[in-house]
């Protein structure tokens, strides 16, 4: 839900004023397993799945959640009447908009840009959903500072930025999509100058958050602990899967999962309180969204069959077919970025009764842009970079040669920039070393391979060049 992150908020709070707070959404139980401690179930569960399944099966289960958690987002925004009515142009243009951009790049062999801004917007929801959930257990105890808020905000920012910044192998998938879709690489001096920025971002707003922290609990004006708690969880579980794992895909799979179970949690504890608290709801909303296991259930298994299909999928060969449903499930995922960047918002009263939680006037924007110039705006972001990108990535492929050695030679300056710039990727090193190898320089490419090696020993890819190159080598 990262729309929540707009804690702004209009009316008078859903609870009595002399009634304590409850700190939960659901219930101290169910926060706590399903909102904060998941990490730790999804690590414990990785491990046991790693010693029964292949990798492509984790990954396929892994799919089928990723596309599965897109549907109650599109449940919501096609099943409310007064929402729909509301955002009739959004929900109807959109869709069409997006597919057509996707299916375009997709048959084009032009992925690559669509695939870019997907992972910039991918990485806005991972942020703003954990940000959401930051403001909702402040507003659950009333703490409404505005400098709170901010340093909220802050911290989600630059934890989540500087977990990828910071970590060689995550840092070098995202600046090597960008290569791949047209861009430049940067000069070595601006990585170093980039680390060097993030790390005092780092140091700055954190140490601000802990001194208001303090500040805040003299003051009698306290944060909810249970942010806190939550704010570790997932700072830390990003983290972890940005540094520790070489596999991107491993990575990928272990926070989305996370964040798939907090996302499903909180829809589902708005949908059962909407519709305890309205009893003019009808439809499916009121049908699927009762306190019952067997409903509960039907939930799930919805969820799971949409992203089922994504795993069917996969054995479609015709490519024309294959490049059509790719562009149909990137669709699904913009989709689900986009929607919820407007249909949770905590400032809409209706947000605010289903989750139980307070308003207040204080934190609501004084001055904005009118709504029409503001979406277009931020539509122009996606606009602007995938035109870009587009135009960038043709005039790439129209320099290609379709000889290897003479493509090699002419990205080899920039796979070594890559190299140089973020020497701690093991990626970088080996697909340096893949370069040199194929430009027939054997003794370069064992240097990029040791290399790779030193970072991780135990990187099959690494270790089969090797053996092959040095197996070459004793002939």
């Amino acid at each position: 839900m990262p729309a929540s992150a707009n804690v702004s908020t209009e009316s008078s709070s859903t609870a009595p004023l002399n009634q304590r707070p409850s700190y939960w959404i659901l219930s101290p139980a169910a926060d706590m397993t399903l909102i904060i401690g998941s990490p730790v179930i999804i690590l414990l569960g990785f491990l046991t799945a790693k010693q029964m399944w292949s990798a492509t099966m984790i990954a396929s289960f892994i799919m089928v959640w990723q596309v599965g958690h897109h549907l109650p987002g599109m449940m919501r925004a096609y099943g409310d009447p007064a929402l729909f009515r509301r955002f009739r142009v959004r929900f109807l243009v959109a869709p069409i908009l997006l597919m057509l951009t996707c299916a375009f790049a997709f048959l084009n062999q032009l992925d690559a840009s669509i695939i870019s801004i997907a992972m910039i917007w991918g990485w806005w929801h991972y942020l703003m959903q954990a940000y959401g959930f930051v403001r909702i257990y402040d507003s659950k105890v009333r703490c409404f500072s505005p400098v709170t808020r901010w340093l909220d905000w802050g911290m989600c920012l630059i934890w989540f930025a500087a977990a990828i910044i910071l970590n060689d192998n995550t840092l070098y998938n995202f600046v090597n999509n960008f290569y791949t879709a047209g861009l430049p690489v940067p000069a070595t001096e601006t990585f170093d100058s980039l680390r060097s920025i993030t790390w005092a971002l780092l140091a700055g707003i954190t140490a601000a958050f802990l001194l208001n922290l303090v500040i805040s609990y003299i003051r009698g004006s306290r944060p909810s602990p249970v942010k806190i708690a939550l704010m570790i969880a997932t700072f830390g579980s990003f983290w972890y899967s940005t540094a520790t794992i070489t596999n991107i895909v491993v990575a990928y799979a272990f926070f989305e999962l996370f964040h798939d179970v907090q996302y499903l949690t909180i829809v589902w504890a708005f949908n059962r309180n909407r519709v305890k608290k309205d009893s003019t709801l009808k439809g499916f909303t009121k049908f699927v969204f009762q306190p019952r296991v067997i409903f509960i259930l039907l939930y799930v298994g919805l969820i799971a069959a949409y992203g089922s299909l994504k795993v069917g999928a996969q054995y479609v060969t015709q490519i024309q077919w294959h490049s059509l449903l790719m562009a149909f499930f990137l669709t699904s995922t913009l989709l689900h970025y986009y929607f919820d960047g407007f249909i949770w918002k905590l400032r809409e009263s209706e947000t605010q009764s289903s989750l139980d939680i307070a308003a207040n006037d204080s934190a609501r924007t004084r001055w904005t842009l009118p709504k029409g110039l503001r979406h277009g705006l931020l539509w122009s972001l996606f606009v602007i970079p995938f035109c870009t990108l587009i135009v960038l990535q043709a005039i790439d492929r129209t320099e290609q040669t379709g000889d290897i050695v003479q493509d090699t030679q002419r990205r080899l300056p920039h796979i070594r920039r890559l190299a140089d710039g973020i020497p701690g990727s093991i990626l970088a090193r080996f697909n340096h070393g893949l370069a040199q190898e194929a430009l027939g320089n054997p003794e370069a490419a064992i240097k990029e391979y040791q290399a790779a090696q030193d970072i991780s020993p135990d990187y099959e890819p690494v270790k089969k060049r090797l053996e092959q190159l040095q197996l070459s080598g004793s002939k």
